[in-house]
């Protein structure tokens, strides 16, 4: 009788544990369940934002590959969930709440930027915004590679910057208001003045012509002979440096020294030109000089 009880005692003991092994069993299957429903849930909606997005024509690259990594890592979850393994599906919800979080910023991003665009435009026809024409294409730039946060950003600077050029704008139209006025008042009332300083400098300058070229085409000269003297110092620092003290090499040496020839060969012929140039107004005085020459035998010869 006593083995027969203890037989009954250990048998119901072997189905109580089962029992307790089950039901944990059953508790983590339960939790593992909700587990992927939730996750289930967030992927089908990250689905929806998707076809959202397409309904508007906004591209759907960036979402997509979130969504994509949702599937994949659901998919697996799931098959760890089936053969009784543990599963974590955060990642899983993480991707897809991600998807949706990038259509939420498309939608604002593409509702501010129709309004941006009808404000540049509009704008656009009034004043000159060609200064905020780049700053526009980048706004459009971003949308299109699907950054929209930084669309938002480049907006608002867009904003500020349409603003800027409208304050100058108009600073400007008052000051050329007032300036205009002025000076239509001061032409009116010293026009004969102005008429007569304008033929004094009209005349002054007839007169000096020939002395100013002179003077100006002398400058010149001057100029372009410094620069001669600089580029032969030039070319002696060169040679000396790879002749005597062996600091540069025999490339480098021919490289500039050709480099120097040239410029100085185009400043040689710069002087020469301006030469010519400058000579040109000593001409007449030599010229007169060569006509009463031939005169002078004449006449020795009439003799």
């Amino acid at each position: 009788m006593r083995i027969n009880n203890c037989k009954k005692m250990m048998l119901f003991g072997m189905i109580v544990i089962a029992l307790i092994i089950a039901n944990s069993v059953y508790v983590s299957a339960d939790i593992l369940s909700n587990e992927s429903a939730k996750a289930k849930e967030a992927i089908d909606n990250a689905i929806k934002a998707i076809e959202e997005m397409q309904a508007r024509n906004i591209s759907i690259l960036r979402p997509n590959e979130s969504l994509q990594k949702a599937l994949q890592l659901y998919e697996a979850q799931l098959a760890l969930e089936k053969s009784g393994r543990s599963a974590k599906y955060d990642l899983v919800i993480k991707y897809a709440l991600e998807v949706v979080d990038i259509k939420e910023k498309a939608f604002k991003a593409y509702d501010e930027l129709i309004v941006f665009e009808e404000f540049f435009n509009s704008t656009a026809k009034e004043i000159d915004l060609s200064a905020a024409y780049s700053k526009n294409q980048e706004i459009l730039k971003s949308f299109k590679e699907e950054r929209y946060e930084d669309t938002l950003k480049l907006i608002d600077e867009g904003y500020k910057l349409v603003s800027e050029i409208e304050a100058s704008h108009t600073m400007v139209n008052l000051f050329y208001e007032a300036v205009s006025g002025r000076i239509k008042r001061f032409l009116i009332n010293n026009w004969k003045n102005i008429l007569v300083v304008l033929a004094v400098f009209t005349v002054v300058g007839i007169i000096f012509r020939k002395p100013i070229n002179k003077i100006r085409i002398k400058l010149k000269l001057n100029d372009l002979m410094s620069q001669k003297k600089s580029i032969d110092r030039l070319i002696r620092n060169l040679q000396h440096k790879y002749f005597e003290t062996k600091e540069i090499s025999e490339s480098e040496y021919h490289v500039k020294i050709t480099k120097f020839k040239e410029m100085l060969r185009d400043v040689e012929r710069q002087i020469f030109i301006t030469k010519e140039e400058y000579m040109k107004y000593s001409k007449p005085a030599v010229s007169e000089k060569v006509h009463t020459k031939p005169s002078n035998k004449k006449r020795s010869k009439r003799k």
